[in-house]
């Protein structure tokens, strides 16, 4: 019960929506949730076809088979700063499979998804009393603040109501304009309080700073050892391609 509920927890203080987006929309199990949950329409956007066509040919719901979806190639970003349609409903599937350098010092396309510039232009889509929904399976307590801290400063100081999944440890992040932050789930715990209460600082991940894993504007030693092999590189490449043209 609680693994085919994972997914509608999006739902379920906006039940019926009728036009969804699903970024990160996967093999499609987000997608499979809100034909469940009443969608009249499914964007569904996945940056990689093979796991979209894994999705189509084995999904046992068949979601992408529907006439309600719109399955889309494209990057989370980029849809949704250029599509001119608004949503009820914008759900943030597991976009980032926490494979970045060191955990800490990599910088991916998925990490220009996780900024408050993102999450201001995802605000921007929705309809009046439109929801978005971003579940994460946190690394650290840090993060999960760093996500509260974004979607709170996206929504000008409405910060999201939080579920946790014993499923897998996922968090549920909901966040809009008028959310009840103490919103009260059959199965899932409402710990919002965790980060709404939290006293501890981190720093918030913005465009020019679009570093996730990093809790704090500190560069990583993996990344300073890098910039200087590359400078020693550049240096000593430039002065053979000099002594070269002298000679």
């Amino acid at each position: 019960e609680i693994s085919s509920s994972y997914y509608s927890v999006p739902y379920f203080n906006n039940s019926n929506p009728k036009n969804v987006l699903v970024v990160g929309s996967g093999t499609g199990n987000d997608v499979a949730a809100a034909l469940r949950n009443g969608a009249d329409h499914v964007d569904a956007v996945e940056i990689d076809p093979a796991i979209l066509e894994t999705g189509k040919e084995l999904h046992p719901e068949s979601p992408y088979s529907s006439p309600k979806v719109n399955a889309i190639i494209n990057d989370a970003r980029s849809f949704i700063r250029y599509t001119g349609n608004k949503y009820d409903l914008i759900v943030y599937g597991l976009l980032d499979s926490h494979t970045l350098l060191s955990g800490k010092g990599g910088i991916r396309l998925d990490s220009y998804v996780y900024t408050v510039e993102a999450f201001k232009e995802a605000r921007s889509k929705l309809k009046p009393n439109g929801t978005i929904s971003l579940t994460f399976a946190l690394l650290s307590k840090e993060l999960g603040d760093k996500l509260y801290g974004m979607l709170n400063t996206a929504f000008d100081g409405h910060g999201p109501v939080v579920f946790y999944s014993t499923y897998d440890g996922g968090y549920t992040f909901i966040a809009g304009d008028s959310i009840d932050q103490n919103l009260k789930h059959p199965l899932f715990e409402n710990v919002t309080n965790q980060f709404a209460q939290n006293k501890e600082k981190v720093d918030i991940s913005t465009d020019d700073w679009p570093f996730f894993y990093m809790p704090y504007r500190e560069y990583p030693l993996s990344s300073i050892a890098l910039i200087i092999l590359l400078l020693i590189i550049s240096f000593y490449t430039v002065k053979l391609l000099i002594g070269k043209k002298e000679s």
